[in-house]
């Protein structure tokens, strides 16, 4: 048993720096979400309030992976971090899919959005890339020991920053070049992207579930 012990103290080291760093980003997201929420609310801007509340998403999805860490350090079990590893695997799943069918949907009835602010478009996004960017330095890329619920948040941060990032040049293009089609493919692009990372993870963490 003596043997093991200095692999459960650095394990338990590296899980108590994750926890920080998933309360900071926690904190942050939380933070921009209601200021978006307030002001759009405040000044009228309705896609700023709209971006604050799935904002608030990303609250659950990081609170949901700081529990997982709260129940580690209870009873050292690195089966609760796969499991809710994996749940944030299908979250993202499921979102992807989402948003690869109304792309989808969008390019074959042709319903694209071309009356919209694209300023005001650009500057939201450009906050959004910002915080996304910011959470993804905070959490850092790290080789995880057993750690998927780690993996899981660090991939849920980063599809956000590659879907902001895709939304930002479909802005510009339709914005510059009337290209109004580019954020539909560019949504599908990024969630074929997100999706094959997704589902990765979650086969790597259903396996270590059952074993």
């Amino acid at each position: 048993m003596a043997t093991f012990a200095p692999v459960v103290k650095i394990i338990s080291e590296k899980i108590n720096y994750r926890s920080r760093r998933t309360l900071l980003v926690l904190v942050l997201t939380l933070v921009a979400a209601v200021a978006q929420v307030y002001f759009g609310n405040t000044l009228n801007i309705y896609s700023l309030e709209q971006n604050g509340w799935h904002f608030s998403a990303h609250v659950l999805v990081l609170g949901l992976g700081l529990v997982a860490y709260v129940l580690y350090k209870k009873d050292k079990s690195i089966r609760i971090l796969n499991l809710v590893g994996l749940i944030i695997a299908i979250i993202i799943i499921v979102s992807s899919l989402n948003t690869l069918f109304i792309s989808l949907k969008n390019i074959f009835t042709e319903n694209y959005n071309n009356q919209q602010d694209y300023m005001l478009a650009l500057k939201i996004i450009s906050l959004s890339f910002t915080i996304h960017l910011c959470s993804v330095l905070i959490l850092g890329k790290q080789k995880a020991i057993a750690d998927t619920n780690y993996k899981a948040l660090y991939l849920h941060v980063f599809a956000d920053l590659i879907t902001t990032f895709a939304a930002f040049i479909s802005i510009i293009l339709a914005y510059k070049w009337h290209v109004y089609a580019a954020d539909s493919y560019a949504g599908i692009l990024s969630a074929l992207i997100v999706l094959a990372w997704a589902g990765k993870l979650a086969k790597n963490a259903y396996k270590k579930i059952i074993a």
